[in-house]
């Protein structure tokens, strides 16, 4: 199952992006060797308020919950709304 849902994920292509409207937080680790900043700039396409942050880390740091990543997620939950459409 789960080669199944990798080999869908790496053949699934949208023909153009779908803008949310709500804003997209996008978490990069600076030491990441599969996951390149310059391809997650490509969530830019999906909505008007899209905020980047990078934290010190591999591609697996998260596992360890490093405080850092925690206080992003906090910060994410904890911030008012913006207006509905």
């Amino acid at each position: 199952m789960l080669r199944e849902d990798l080999d869908a994920n790496r053949q699934y292509r949208m023909t153009e992006p779908v803008t949310v409207p709500f804003g997209i937080s996008v978490l990069h680790w600076a030491d990441d060797p599969e996951v390149t900043l310059e391809e997650l700039r490509g969530w830019q396409h999906y909505g008007d308020e899209v905020d980047f942050t990078v934290l010190d880390g591999g591609h697996y740091a998260f596992l360890s919950a490093p405080p850092p990543l925690l206080g992003r997620l906090a910060d994410a939950f904890t911030a008012s709304p913006g207006p509905r459409p």
